[in-house]
């Protein structure tokens, strides 16, 4: 209301209820609202939308995004800090999660059915959890969780070829791999191409510079 162009860290809002005010008001007040998210702005997320009609038909989108959070620590200690604080509409899936799930709306839109179990910390918020989504013609799942570390990637599996990202919220290396023919599990393995691009800013840069130009 201040004539101030906002860029607001992920993720935007509570709830929907919330994001559309916010987006009203933006509206109102000819200013620009922009959620910060560096996955999406990532040089290397364009690859991944560049290269995905080579995939064929998309049957399968899994990400994981599971890290340790060092604010467990406290809680453990019998600490809530804002980590893990219901109050503050905070938790795995607010902080972490939303970097996997983000990309997949971005990439195949708003998904037909949602089904999701997680771990509730003795605070109301969850500590790790894992999502399924269906898709016509695709299944999504995504890991997620501040309580426990994964190096698992994220991979995109179509009936062509597959996409292997090394990490979903900062994409430093994108591989495709074209399907080799059928053989029973017994023909050759497929070929990696690398086709990531090298990040030569800091992986903020992308963001800000997108928000600056809008």
């Amino acid at each position: 209301r201040h004539g101030k162009h906002v860029l607001c860290e992920k993720p935007l809002a509570s709830n929907a209820r919330e994001a559309r005010q916010m987006v009203a008001v933006a509206r109102e007040c000819g200013v620009t609202l922009m959620e910060a998210m560096i996955s999406t702005l990532n040089p290397n997320f364009r690859v991944v939308q560049e290269y995905l009609p080579r995939l064929g038909t998309i049957r399968r989108y899994f990400a994981s995004f599971c890290q340790y959070s060092s604010r467990y620590d406290k809680f453990r200690q019998g600490i809530v800090l804002n980590a893990f604080n219901p109050e503050l509409s905070n938790g795995a899936m607010m902080d972490i999660g939303v970097y996997t799930v983000y990309p997949m709306v971005a990439l195949f839109g708003r998904p037909l059915e949602v089904e999701a179990q997680g771990i509730v910390l003795s605070s109301g918020a969850d500590g790790q959890g894992v999502v399924n989504f269906r898709y016509e013609g695709m299944n999504a799942t995504v890991l997620y969780s501040k309580i426990a570390n994964s190096s698992l990637p994220t991979e995109i599996q179509g009936e062509e070829g597959n996409l292997l990202l090394d990490a979903i919220h900062t994409i430093r290396d994108v591989a495709y791999l074209p399907r080799p023919a059928a053989a029973s599990g017994r023909g050759d393995a497929p070929v990696r191409h690398s086709v990531g691009l090298p990040l030569e800013k800091d992986t903020y840069y992308y963001e800000v510079a997108e928000f600056i130009d809008l």
